[in-house]
């Protein structure tokens, strides 16, 4: 609810912020990275909101939903060093 002047520029500055910087920096890192990997790091974004969440905002959370965060992180790590892996050994053949 914008209720003030000071409620509007922080929806504003979020939007900027939130939506169109980020935007911006992920459409320029698709030209440098290859699109598994840039699919791969979309996919941690939710992951890393609810642990910023979790540490910054105080969140009140549940084991199972840790847990779920965490699987989800470590498949993300595992598929980029396996496919880090793939690309070293094809290189060298």
């Amino acid at each position: 609810l914008i209720t003030s002047p000071y409620s509007l520029i922080c929806v504003i500055g979020n939007g900027l912020l939130g939506q169109v910087v980020a935007w911006v920096l992920i459409t320029k890192s698709l030209r440098v990275l290859n699109f598994s990997l840039s699919g791969l790091l979309m996919l941690a974004q939710p992951a890393i909101c609810y642990v910023f969440d979790c540490i910054f905002l105080g969140r009140n959370t549940k084991i199972l939903q840790v847990i779920g965060c965490l699987i989800v992180l470590v498949s993300i790590y595992y598929t980029i060093r396996l496919g880090q892996k793939k690309e070293v050994v094809a290189k060298e053949g």
